[in-house]
């Protein structure tokens, strides 16, 4: 079990998201391979039924070895095609991100330009506002002065 769990017959540095079930498959082939070898080395595997159940072994890990090859394989060229999408998007974001940048700078010098001119008529205009008020302040007092008399 605890090398089912560390699936040691598979490089633990592949950054690509490996299927579980295909390493816990190609653990165990491997552990019973290695169940079978030391059956044979100890002198059990005269037996022909156990040596052609070994070559069988033998076979279906080849197959699942090839497989599991073939699934890398395949998730690698997604991988690599995922990569490119994304970095066609982070491409067109840039450029994005600079033509607002540059939008914004134009507007940011025209309305730094225009800061002092917008200064000026606001000034004006409280100006003008304070005298137009005095001026109807003024009238309405000389309507209730009149009321009185």
């Amino acid at each position: 079990r605890w090398y089912v769990k560390q699936a040691w017959c598979l490089p633990q540095t592949l950054a690509l998201p490996l299927l579980p079930m295909a390493r816990c498959m190609v653990a165990a082939a491997a552990l019973i391979l290695l169940g079978a070898a030391s059956l044979v080395s100890t002198g059990a595997g005269t037996d022909p039924a156990l040596v052609a159940k070994l070559d069988e072994m033998r076979a279906i890990f080849a197959r699942m070895k090839k497989e599991h090859r073939q699934e890398v394989e395949e998730v690698r060229t997604q991988s690599a095609e995922h990569k490119a999408v994304l970095w066609e998007r982070i491409n067109a974001l840039e450029q994005a991100q600079r033509r607002l940048d540059a939008s914004s700078n134009d507007d940011i010098q025209y309305n730094t330009g225009n800061h002092t001119a917008n200064a000026e008529a606001i000034g004006n205009l409280q100006s003008a506002t304070n005298h137009t008020w005095l001026i109807l302040c003024g009238a309405l007092v000389m309507f209730m002065q009149a009321g009185f008399a």
